[in-house]
């Protein structure tokens, strides 16, 4: 080979190659840290507020059980009428 020939620049296939690292960077490590960032996030507004929370917990599952007993107490007070049978309807269509 002749060592006037134009050789490939290197610049280019290592921009390529950071190109790569980049995109595998952004595809599987952004996620992740997006959800480390979420968790993090959650877990001190959870820690910071937590007797506001337990005490949110409290008050829904009484209203929770307030309504199912209500619901079970009316079931229980509705008056039910017996189904008219077909006998006796057409015994006092006749008369």
């Amino acid at each position: 080979m002749d060592q006037n020939q134009d050789q490939p620049t290197s610049t280019s296939s290592s921009r390529a190659m950071f190109g790569v690292a980049i995109a595998g960077i952004l595809c599987c490590g952004l996620p992740i840290l997006l959800l480390t960032l979420g968790l993090t996030t959650a877990g001190t507004f959870l820690l910071v507020n937590r007797f506001y929370i337990l005490g949110g917990m409290i008050v829904l599952m009484g209203a929770f059980m307030f309504v199912g007993w209500k619901r079970k107490k009316s079931k229980q007070a509705t008056c039910r009428v017996s189904p008219v049978h077909k006998g006796n309807d057409a015994k006092s269509k006749q008369q």
